[in-house]
């Protein structure tokens, strides 16, 4: 809860500034494939950008092919959210878009910003609940 600030009117708390920037440089180095057909973790991905590598992910069960997370960035509070190539590719259906949206919702709710990673070969398509498209 340190992430977040007491109420929406509020600025996040911040904290002192974790890692440097070589080392997360010389960290992606290692996590990110060489061949772009290779899958990789992008919870490592965001781990190496955020202060102290620690990342606090929300919803871990609900559409895994979307991460939705929290750490800090120079000592700022920010929100991650990060298609998945572990899973289905990191393509968005219409759920992983809920997820992402309702995340995004969140941490405009409480000022906080956000780091987009995108790494998909597209949106997955599917008729609606309602039987059009």
């Amino acid at each position: 809860m340190g992430l977040l600030p007491a109420n929406a009117d509020e600025l996040a708390p911040r904290s002192p500034v974790g890692h440097q920037t070589d080392e997360t440089v010389a960290v992606l180095g290692s996590i990110i494939p060489d061949r772009a057909t290779s899958s990789y973790d992008v919870r490592q991905v965001a781990a190496a950008i955020a202060d102290d590598h620690d990342v606090t992910e929300l919803w871990t069960r609900w559409s895994p092919q979307l991460v939705t997370a929290l750490g800090r960035i120079a000592g700022r509070p920010v929100g991650f959210v990060a298609n998945q190539p572990q899973a289905l590719a990191g393509t968005l259906d219409i759920a992983a878009s809920q997820k992402g949206a309702r995340f995004v919702r969140f941490c405009d709710s409480f000022n906080l910003p956000l780091v987009t990673l995108v790494d998909t070969p597209g949106f997955l398509p599917a008729r609606t609940s309602s039987g059009e498209g």
